[in-house]
């Protein structure tokens, strides 16, 4: 039996899908990010592939996660249904107009990009400098995730290395073949290492959790589930700061409640 929603918060929020397998790491990303909200459970989470036809007929690209966002639920006509596609542009629209929603019922009062300063203070141009600067750092890590960190972990070490395993390719061929691009996506890991603990705060931005975190973790998550993955696992780790970080992200419901169907989840069957 479902427990009445007393809050009305699906009501006030609306009917969100997204479309995109949890073996993603930006459709994680959002995913985690919902959880954060305080809206597990009130979404749809439709795990199709990239490129399925299912996605283009959503983004034409092919391209996960998409979102479908019915602020009326079932009575959203067809024209004033939202639908986003791009990762960057999916986290803003929840930024900027769901997570209002959220935190008026109070499920969760922690934003995951810092808001801007209200009106009418005498500080408003510290706050505001301050918030900016806040707001630009959580974007700064979001792009290094999204294109540095992704191209290097994910093009250049996870997916090829899961490509040649199951062509029947043992450790050893794996790390000559791959050498070159190991050795990069260690120079890059060794560079957020450095960024990262600069603050002795527990997570990237502060201590509190931002998209920051989500738009980085999922990546590494992949990471840590291959051999290639020691180097920001254990106590040994030859990047201490990550490693640790990584398993703080590992413990949070957010990460625990969108694991199953990830590339870790596969592996461990």
């Amino acid at each position: 039996m479902t427990t009445p929603d007393k809050t009305r918060l699906a009501e006030d929020v609306g009917s969100l899908e997204i479309f995109g397998t949890p073996f993603s790491t930006f459709t994680r990303s959002i995913t985690m990010g919902l959880e954060e909200m305080g809206l597990g459970g009130h979404y749809i989470q439709h795990p199709f592939t990239p490129h399925s036809a299912e996605v283009k007929k959503r983004n034409p690209l092919g391209l996960l996660p998409v979102l479908i966002h019915r602020p009326d639920a079932i009575y959203t006509s067809a024209e004033n249904a939202v639908v986003l596609f791009e990762s960057n542009a999916v986290r803003r629209y929840l930024d900027d107009f769901v997570y209002p929603t959220v935190s008026r019922h109070g499920k969760n009062q922690h934003a995951l990009t810092p808001p801007l300063p209200g009106h009418g203070t005498t500080q408003d141009g510290v706050l505001l400098a301050q918030a900016a600067e806040a707001r630009a750092r959580v974007d700064q890590w979001v792009s290094m995730a999204s294109s540095t960190l992704f191209q290097n972990v994910e093009f250049g070490v996870v997916k090829p290395r899961l490509a040649m395993e199951k062509n029947g390719a043992d450790d050893a061929t794996v790390y000559t073949a791959l050498e070159g691009n190991i050795d990069k996506m260690h120079a890059v890991l060794s560079k957020l290492e450095d960024l990262a603990k600069r603050d002795p705060t527990p997570f990237l931005c502060g201590s509190e959790i931002t998209w920051a975190d989500l738009f980085l973790y999922p990546a590494l998550a992949d990471l840590r589930a291959t051999p290639q993955g020691d180097v920001i696992r254990g106590s040994d780790a030859r990047f201490p700061w990550i490693a640790a970080w990584s398993d703080r992200m590992d413990a949070r419901p957010s990460a625990k409640s969108t694991y199953e169907g990830t590339l870790a989840s596969q592996r461990k069957k």
